[in-house]
């Protein structure tokens, strides 16, 4: 890849459960053992690897508990050795039902989120 002037790999996995459906819970072992040798194979290669979560389809990205999951999540993925991290949020519903407070818009929702990031 860097020999076309590629230097980035994405790596959003959104079947896999522990990125999408799972988001809250930590990663397993297994996983940990093989994004870091993922990482590692990037970084030989002069690429770097970034990690993506994919929480919109249950998150309320108003509540607390839900930040704070997400960010425990990434920070154990730096912890591996990754520095490049990205929160998707394109499959996020457009009325964000699942917000902790159902009648806040979508902007009022997303405007928690970062200010609690």
């Amino acid at each position: 890849m860097p020999a076309h002037h590629f230097n980035l790999y994405a790596h959003r996995a959104e079947r896999r459960s522990a990125l999408r459906a799972d988001w809250r819970r930590p990663l397993a072992e297994g996983t940990k053992r093989e994004l870091k040798a993922l990482n590692d194979r990037a970084r030989k290669r002069g690429v770097e690897l970034a990690w993506s979560l994919s929480p919109g389809l249950d998150a309320a990205f108003d509540d607390p508990k839900d930040v704070s999951a997400a960010v425990e999540k990434l920070a154990s993925v730096c912890d591996l050795g990754l520095r490049q991290l990205s929160l998707a949020v394109d499959d996020t519903p457009v009325n964000l039902a699942t917000c902790a407070s159902p009648t806040r818009s979508a902007k009022g929702c997303c405007r928690a989120a970062r200010a609690s990031c």
